[in-house]
């Protein structure tokens, strides 16, 4: 989705659906057996090249951690 047309007011609207939906989800949850109400689908956003930079830092991030915590043979390669 492109940032153009995103304004401040679209940002603000998005956040009150969000929010609605939220509280629309609680609401059958707890009027539920299960006490489970729906999934609450995220509305679309505009994805900036430094949104998706973070991401693959997040990941190269996570990926050196599981590295750093995975046994070891002998040989020093991973299992």
């Amino acid at each position: 989705m492109s940032l153009v047309g995103w304004t401040p007011e679209r940002e603000l609207l998005t956040e009150l659906v969000q929010a609605v939906r939220a509280m629309h989800s609680t609401l059958i949850g707890v009027n539920s057996k299960s006490g489970k109400g729906p999934e609450v689908p995220k509305p679309r956003r505009p994805r900036t090249l430094v949104d998706d930079l973070r991401k693959r830092a997040d990941r190269d991030e996570a990926n050196r951690v599981i590295q750093m915590f995975s046994p070891r043979d002998e040989s020093g390669a991973t299992s």
